[in-house]
């Protein structure tokens, strides 16, 4: 990748820089690099750098429209009161504020590269540096695959709880990635005229595998996502996948009790109940003992002597910096949320994609503590960038053209006038 980055041409240049981004905890992982000896150091920090320098040295960058800035200059202020909350939290070490200052890094890598290629090469061509972010997440999301296969998943509940947790990851963080990833890529195979059988594969693939790895978080994330992506284009294959759904579960009901509990009940011990009732109730109540700034960085954490993170990052945010950090958080969501839904009414063949790609991060942050470091952000940042940066292609192409319908009707009643001296005048005024 590195060679690919330096050497290659922009579009397999931008595809090399931003493929180790979201698969960069894995190959810490597998490399052993885990616990070095510099805190916060790792193949993610160093593989960042290096792509900074290379994309500064190769490209210039051009100005950013007024949603891109504005974008920009909301996720500064996020940082800067994750910042904050980091310096007033209880456990203040340098790795955190190092972890701030590379995990932003990777955000900007993600969205430069991607952006720039969606500015500059045709869209096909751009397209492969937006599917090589998915690279890493489809690795975390499968990897637990071929175990929950090989056990008696769908009647047993312990081996359910057991093999959902033997992938490279967090059963939620890695499903919620692959969805991402797996809705980007069914958008990208959809045609003008209706889905393709590409895109349903996908869309299937990507149901199986929330199934298997038992996300409730990602499974509803799924739903809303695809609700979005289908509505407006394929309503036929939405009312097709409700009907599916509704056929699934009741086929499921019979055949898998025990994966139908861990979705539907929350009087269990995996239910909803036992699992976020507690980390919910800590994280509200650290919020109103500081409401206006919070307590610090994960001191919610240790309030009631369970150190379990919040799986609600508003709530994580509330407890961590009061209302400012959670009023900034919804700012960027909103805002997030309206620039891809102006790329939807611009450029509508992906804009119904990053609606759906942005909607699938807005319900899965409610289900889980999203870092703005984190792969998942970090994918998210490099798609608006990609929509963002084709949204302004498709504009100039726009204003080009009919710039170049009004010069040749122009040139066309000149032409006209010519014939008829008396009228020249006027057809030129």
């Amino acid at each position: 990748c590195l060679c690919v980055s330096v050497f290659a041409p922009l579009d397999y240049a931008a595809a090399g820089a931003v493929a180790c981004l979201p698969a960069h905890v894995f190959l810490t992982q597998s490399l052993g690099l885990a616990e070095n000896p510099i805190p916060g150091l790792n193949i993610g920090c160093i593989w960042t750098g290096l792509m900074l320098l290379v994309f500064f040295t190769r490209y210039r960058i051009a100005r950013f429209t007024k949603l891109e800035r504005m974008l920009v200059i909301i996720y500064g202020i996020l940082i800067l009161c994750r910042v904050v909350a980091t310096y007033r939290g209880s456990e203040e070490v340098f790795s955190d504020y190092f972890a701030v200052v590379w995990g932003s890094a990777q955000v900007a890598c993600a969205f430069l590269w991607i952006r720039h290629t969606a500015r500059i090469l045709p869209w096909r061509r751009s397209r492969l540096a937006a599917i090589a972010m998915g690279i890493g997440p489809v690795i975390a999301g499968g990897s637990m695959i071929p175990q929950m296969l090989s056990g008696d998943i769908l009647v047993s509940t312990r081996d359910l709880e057991k093999l959902r947790t033997s992938g490279i990851m967090d059963p939620n963080y890695a499903a919620v990635g692959l969805v991402i990833a797996l809705l980007f890529l069914s958008g990208v195979s959809a045609n003008r005229h209706g889905a393709s059988t590409r895109q349903v594969f996908v869309l299937l693939a990507a149901s199986m595998c929330v199934l298997l790895s038992g996300s409730r978080t990602a499974l509803f994330a799924l739903l809303v996502a695809v609700a979005i992506l289908l509505f407006h284009r394929h309503k036929a294959l939405l009312l097709l996948g409700v009907c599916g759904v509704w056929g699934a579960i009741s086929v499921a009901y019979r055949i898998a009790p025990a994966l139908i509990d861990r979705f539907t009940r929350m009087d269990t011990d995996s239910g909803l109940s036992n699992s976020r009732a507690l980390v919910f109730y800590k994280a509200w109540t650290a919020f109103l003992q500081h409401p206006l700034v919070g307590s610090g960085r994960e001191t919610y954490r240790y309030s009631l002597g369970d150190p379990t993170v919040s799986h609600n990052t508003l709530l994580a945010f509330l407890a961590e910096g009061g209302i400012v950090y959670g009023a900034v958080w919804l700012l960027l969501v909103w805002y997030l949320f309206k620039a891809v839904s102006h790329s939807g009414r611009e450029w509508p063949l992906a804009g119904h994609t990053a609606m759906a790609i942005v909607a699938a991060f807005i319900v899965a942050s409610n289900g889980i503590l999203l870092d703005l470091s984190d792969y998942i952000s970090v994918m998210v940042a490099g798609y608006a960038g990609y929509f963002l940066g084709g949204q302004q292609v498709s504009h100039i192409f726009r204003s080009g053209l009919q710039k170049s319908r009004s010069h040749t009707s122009s040139a066309s009643a000149r032409a006209a006038g010519q014939g008829y001296p008396g009228n020249a005048g006027s057809v030129t005024a």
